[in-house]
């Protein structure tokens, strides 16, 4: 079956690619059952004043009408309800929904109904943008990733502008390909540490960055830094040697798992004064196992003598923790080439063959000496990648699998050997050139190998050109292109005008040329900005098999490349000046440019500035760089002129410098002045208040003192001016009415009649978190040696700060009372229960609690509250000298008194006692109106059982028989009771 071009049906996909740059492209959901598949019958246009969506498809035969579905997507999944959306009777093939929100992201699907049977979907329509609102971000982090050990891996970015949090993705080296990019649960922050993973396992990483108008791209995860290998663990330690210089070695091995440690030996061989060979003894090295896996070898000789040649063996061998050890490593060895001796470069089996649409095999002979090799490669005109490391394989010939590559597409390879005397000349270039990637049936292959390049050969002017190049495609007419502008909504766009056939025609090239275009923009608009651009590959008059027409057959369209133009050079600064500071010290300042749109004079915004100076008239100027607008120059001469000048830079180039605003004489004289205070300190009063002091200038009349405005840039004097007093140590200012949890910048200068210092550096002062209320706490018994405390969350809280005593707080009146001898305890924030344990049994103890804010201060305390532990279990014992009564005996329990006083347990209320002929029994409560307590210090009580309560036959105790009996302490206080553990015994009555 053939594509149709005419109409241009596949242009249903623009859309999915804009939105890949705007929110990146994940794998979409189901719905209801069926995959997302790319349709071309149902199409969605978003009207310019971003208030309708139009739907658009293709007619069913036999359908009586059409159920619309819409969903709108929320983390780029789409959120469908439970019936259709909107329903359009045949033999209508449009619906346009007017119920749109800017900013918001739709998905619609479309399926035909006859006889009240739903047949199968037309689309679903991925991602429908409306404009408006927060625009998602567009950049794609940069993603570097190291390992950390063998289970973890350390990730870190670039952080992407107007994204407000980031996401991480991860895919394993050892799941299937079909198996989905995992995503990392939460928003997080760069560095991010990934741990609990699997030694020896390949870990791919993408970012993206999202913010309210939705997701941005994610990252490339074919980028060299995003992936990692982790170190496998292995029975028998594998050996690395890496050496740093002619006298150091570094010395890695394998895990072979947790809690081993390692025994590294080394010894030495080499040939002696009359040419012998000799070999040392095996030596532990260090003195002591290893518990890293790792060491460094500086102590041993690696440079040779004149008469004499040194190798150095390593080998390894695990210890476990039970004393255990493995088998030795297979030995590595260290041998030192003569000093300056420079490697050849390699020249036998140079080789690139294909391995598959992205894979290149890259192979050499070794070259004798070589420890390792470098590699470099390159596609088209670009230059040499950075050199790649392969190591010097253990047996035969060096391979290394170039992956991640273009289809299609011929990369050139250098390789050169190196050793500790440095890296050899580079190899002559050899190539290898991918498979081409198989197209679907009826569809030409998609244009592979697209670079886009800055071709502007004047950026003074107004125009911008891009210059596109790709790989061709065999049976090609012509090729098609589009661009799209980011700063704009009007998606997608036909580079000619007007085009040919609704796309742009770029004539086939000649063979072995390479297909290329030139884009020119025109009014300036491209300078500073970012343009994506695509390319597809159309077969002319193809007859597609569907009708008698003829039509053509169309690509895919090829991945989008970018180019960001440089921007209009700047104009020079204004009102530039300079000003002491200090006996040592100018404070030269400038406003930045003004960008120009008039045609044929634009300037754009500045990014840096370079400030020129030097003492007196006759000396070379010195720069110095500048990002802000304004540069402190310290550490000058006193009684010295300074001349300075300033220009503005951008990517598009530098303005004219300018001179800074001087004086009579010609420059900036530095003599005696008014220094600027020092010790300046902004602190948090409250959540409105700060103070914001300094050290006492001497000979003071006043001070100056400014905060900095977000809203306008600007500095600006908030309360006047502080009166100096000549005898004060130190000054001050409130500065008040300011927002809770909000930083503010300050800076300050001394002032003397009409004369004033320069400005002191400026400092940062954070009010404090808006005040909370303070929480309900809440306690409850769990033992007698503990008590669990609970209480709500306090919004904005870092930490909890609990405090107890043994006691009542109301016994004194007081819980601050410091002859209480109250205690206190820091809790995280993220916690909403403490169990306080080690306790004493059957002891009062009271609470109290406070939040601390993240930004300062802290709520109030809690309302106190009181809390008993259990009583302790009584000791049970039992005898029996008359066969039908037991007596049971035990230490009155102490429980505190609700005076605070320690107390005791004496009355028969306090005890409850159970008695059980067996254990298999149900145990039975016995009246314990007979127990008797003896009022002393160390109280003890007494118990007789007669069995009064048995009375079927055979009625009370019987002799000779084994009775089980169990007791606890209980008591009442504050209307809430409290009961021991039970403490069991059994005894056998007498048979007398």
């Amino acid at each position: 079956m053939k594509q149709k071009s005419v109409g241009l049906t596949l242009r249903a996909l623009i859309l999915a690619l804009v939105l890949s740059l705007v929110a990146g492209t994940p794998a979409l959901p189901p719905f209801e059952g069926v995959a997302y598949a790319q349709s071309s019958g149902l199409q969605a246009s978003v009207a310019p004043d971003n208030s309708s969506v139009t739907l658009t498809w293709n007619a069913v035969s036999g359908a009586d009408s059409y159920e619309i579905w819409r969903g709108e997507v929320v983390d780029n999944l789409a959120q469908w309800g439970n019936s259709a959306y909107a329903t359009v009777n045949a033999p209508a093939v449009t619906y346009t929904d007017n119920s749109v929100t800017a900013g918001a992201t739709y998905a619609y699907g479309v399926r035909s109904v006859t006889g009240g049977t739903a047949a199968g979907w037309t689309g679903p329509y991925p991602n429908v943008m409306i404009g408006g609102g927060t625009a998602a971000p567009t950049a794609m982090p940069s993603v570097s990733v190291q390992a950390d050990g063998d289970t973890a891996i350390d990730i870190t970015w670039t952080p992407v502008a107007d994204a407000t949090s980031h996401q991480i993705q991860y895919w394993r080296s050892d799941w299937d390909s079909t198996d989905p990019w995992m995503l990392i649960s939460g928003n997080q922050t760069s560095p991010y540490k990934h741990t609990g993973l699997t030694p020896g396992i390949t870990y791919y990483y993408v970012v993206r960055g999202n913010n309210d108008g939705g997701m941005g791209p994610w990252s490339s995860w074919r980028t060299d830094g995003s992936s990692v290998t982790l170190q496998g663990v292995t029975s028998v330690p594998v050996l690395t040697l890496t050496r740093v210089d002619r006298t150091t070695v570094d010395i890695t091995w394998t895990s072979t798992g947790p809690g081993a440690q390692y025994d590294l030996q080394r010894r030495k061989v080499y040939v002696d004064d009359q040419g012998a060979s000799m070999m040392d003894t095996w030596g532990r090295l260090p003195s002591g196992l290893l518990t890293g896996r790792s060491h460094r070898d500086g102590a041993a000789n690696y440079v040779p003598t004149t008469a004499m040649s040194v190798m150095y063996e390593y080998q390894v061998r695990a210890q476990a923790s039970d004393g255990t050890t493995g088998a030795w490593s297979a030995t590595k060895s260290v041998s030192i080439p003569k000093a300056g001796a420079i490697l050849p470069a390699p020249t036998m089996g140079l080789s690139a063959g294909p391995v598959s649409d992205s894979i290149v095999r890259v192979t050499w002979e070794n070259v004798a000496g070589a420890e390792f090799y470098e590699l470099q490669w390159k596609s088209g005109d670009r230059s040499y990648s950075n050199p790649i490391r392969v190591n010097r394989p253990d047996s035969g010939n060096p391979v290394y699998d170039h992956t991640n590559l273009s289809p299609s597409t011929t990369y050139m390879y250098q390789v050169r050997s190196v050793d500790i005397n440095g890296a050899g000349d580079w190899s002559t270039a050899f190539s290898g050139t991918t498979r081409s990637t198989q197209a679907a049936a009826g569809q030409m292959p998609q244009v592979m190998g697209l670079t886009v390049t800055d071709a502007t050969t004047n950026n003074d002017g107004d125009a911008r050109m891009a210059k596109l190049t790709w790989n061709a495609v065999s049976d090609a007419s012509h090729y098609e292109i589009q661009r799209y502008d980011p700063s704009t909504t009007n998606g997608w766009q036909d580079l000619a005008t007007p085009p040919v056939d609704g796309v742009t025609r770029i004539t086939k090239a000649e063979a072995g040329s390479p297909p290329t275009y030139n884009d020119t923009i025109e009014n300036g608009s491209a300078a500073g900005k970012t343009f994506f651009y695509v390319v597809s590959a159309v077969e002319d008059g193809v007859d597609n098999e569907i009708t008698t027409v003829v039509d053509n057959e169309m690509g895919q369209w090829s991945d989008h490349k970018s180019v960001t133009f440089k921007a209009h050079k700047p104009g020079p600064p204004t009102a530039a000046m300079g000003v002491k500071t200090s006996a040592n010290s100018i404070l030269v300042s400038w406003t930045p440019p003004v960008p120009d749109t008039t045609s044929g004079s634009m300037t754009g915004a500045a990014t840096s500035y370079t400030v020129l100076w030097r003492p007196g008239d006759s000396n070379n100027w010195r720069s110095e760089a500048a990002t802000g607008m304004s540069y402190h120059h310290t550490g000058l001469r006193g009684n010295t002129s300074y001349f300075y000048r300033v220009r503005a830079e951008n990517s598009g180039g530098e303005s004219a410098y300018v001179p800074i605003a001087q004086n009579d004489t010609g420059g900036v004289v530095l003599g005696n002045t008014l220094t600027a205070p020092r010790g300046l300190k902004a602190e948090a009063v409250s959540d409105d208040e700060i103070k914001v002091s300094w050290t006492a200038v001497s000979g003071a009349s006043g001070y100056e003192v400014q905060r900095f405005n977000t809203t306008d840039g600007m500095w600006g004097n908030f309360a006047g001016t502080a009166d100096a007093d000549d005898d004060a140590t130190d000054a001050m200012i409130d500065d008040t009415g300011l927002t809770a949890s909000t930083t503010y910048l300050y800076r300050v200068r001394t002032k003397k009649e009409t004369a004033v210092s320069g400005w002191s550096a400026a400092v940062r002062g954070t009010t404090n978190a808006a005040e909370q209320p303070a929480p309900t706490l809440v306690a409850t018994s769990t033992g007698m040696s503990m008590i669990r405390l609970s209480w709500n969350e306090v919004a904005g809280a870092t930490t909890y700060e609990l405090q107890w005593l043994e006691g009542t707080y109301a016994d004194t009146g007081a819980f601050d009372a410091p002859n209480l001898g109250r205690a206190s305890v820091t809790i995280s924030g993220t916690h909403r229960n403490y169990v306080h344990t080690g306790r004493k049994a059957g002891t009062r103890y009271s609470y109290k609690l406070r939040a601390v804010l993240a930004q300062g201060g802290e709520t109030a305390w809690s309302s106190p509250v009181l809390q008993y532990t259990k009583p302790a279990k009584p000791a049970l014992s039992a005898s029996s000298a008359i066969s039908t009564t037991v007596v049971l005996t035990w230490d009155a329990v102490s429980f505190v008194a609700a005076a605070g006083t320690a107390a005791r347990l004496t009355t028969a209320d306090n005890y409850v006692i159970q008695r059980r002929l067996a254990v298999t029994n149900a145990w039975a409560t016995v009246d314990t109106s007979g127990i008797t307590c003896t009022e002393v210090a160390a109280s003890k009580c007494t118990f007789t059982d007669t069995g009064a309560d048995l009375t079927d036959p055979p009625v009370g105790l019987q002799p000779s028989t084994r009775y089980y009996y169990r007791i606890r302490a209980t008591a009442t206080r504050d209307e809430i009771v409290y009961t021991s553990y039970w403490d069991y015994e059994h005894q056998n009555t007498s048979n007398r």
